[in-house]
């Protein structure tokens, strides 16, 4: 047995996919199951009992984004730039921050200070991202909870 819950970059072979096994999974079954996962992007292997919380970043954390991303979006469009430049602004700017973060290991507060503006309410940003991913983990463990009964 394999569980493994999916997220729409992996449409595109970008996804982070955490699985966790069974107790009864041979070595060469998991190792299959990492290759086949790959395929869609990351394939990380978890224990059962985080599951859930790698479920409520991975799987939901699209949509923390989508509506970020549409706005910023919707912003160039009305300041006149036109769709491929908008695009290429904010896509490139998500993935380079991203990028950054991974790359040097810093955290955001740290790597914050490099830039000389800040214009968001981070308290406020704080309470949406921890409602956001918080409802999500409590609706996979009530889901969890009704396949176990």
């Amino acid at each position: 047995i394999v569980r493994v819950i999916p997220n729409t970059p992996s449409k595109i072979g970008k996804g982070v996919n955490p699985y966790c096994i069974g107790k009864f999974t041979t070595k060469e079954q998991s190792e299959d199951v990492q290759k086949l996962l790959e395929i869609f992007g990351d394939a990380i292997l978890v224990d059962e009992s985080k599951m859930n919380i790698a479920t409520a970043i991975t799987a939901v954390g699209s949509t923390y984004w989508f509506p970020a991303v549409k706005y910023l979006l919707d912003f160039t469009k009305a300041k006149g730039l036109d769709k491929e430049l908008g695009y290429k602004l904010v896509f490139e700017t998500m993935q380079g921050t991203a990028e950054l973060i991974l790359k040097t290991l810093q955290g955001p507060d740290e790597l914050k200070l490099m830039i000389g503006t800040r214009t968001i309410e981070e308290e406020a940003v704080k309470k949406l991202f921890s409602e956001a991913v918080n409802k999500a983990y409590e609706k996979i463990e009530a889901s969890e909870k009704r396949l176990t009964v």
